[in-house]
């Protein structure tokens, strides 16, 4: 793993050291490419609307895009995750999607794992959600 270290808002985060960065969508994004797996940082400016999501809204902003919900869960007061599910042309992508946030900033991980890889690279999500180190209220 290798540190990144994101200027505005200041947090770090460990990524893999073997993952190829690049920008996506705007957003930094690092791809495995023999899993074509990857993870994205998705930065956005915070609104109160955040603290009313719920698993049915989630679910219902899913199912509006055809992704299947799997779980949804608060996992603090300024945290929550999502877990779904998109067929595409190349198979099933597991999706992992951990937002933090303040008054300010939203961030948000975006992990799209090809399925048949999920399990080899279950220990490498957990490493980058658990390296994440953000004093969000120091702004």
């Amino acid at each position: 793993m290798v540190r990144y270290i994101n200027e505005n808002p200041l947090f770090t985060v460990n990524v893999p050291a073997g993952w190829t960065q690049i920008v996506k969508g705007g957003y930094v994004s690092w791809v495995d490419k023999a899993s074509a797996s990857s993870f994205q940082i998705q930065i956005g400016v915070s609104d109160p609307a955040i603290l009313e999501v719920t698993r049915d809204s989630v679910g219902a902003e899913l199912a509006a895009v055809g992704a299947e919900p799997v779980n949804f869960y608060w996992m603090s007061e300024w945290d929550f995750a999502c877990l779904y599910k998109v067929l595409t042309e190349t198979g099933v992508t597991n999706n992992i999607e951990i937002t933090a946030f303040n008054r300010r900033h939203i961030v948000r991980f975006v992990f799209v794992i090809n399925e048949v890889y999920y399990e080899r690279l279950d220990p490498t999500v957990a490493a980058v959600i658990d390296s994440f180190a953000w004093d969000r209220w120091a702004e």
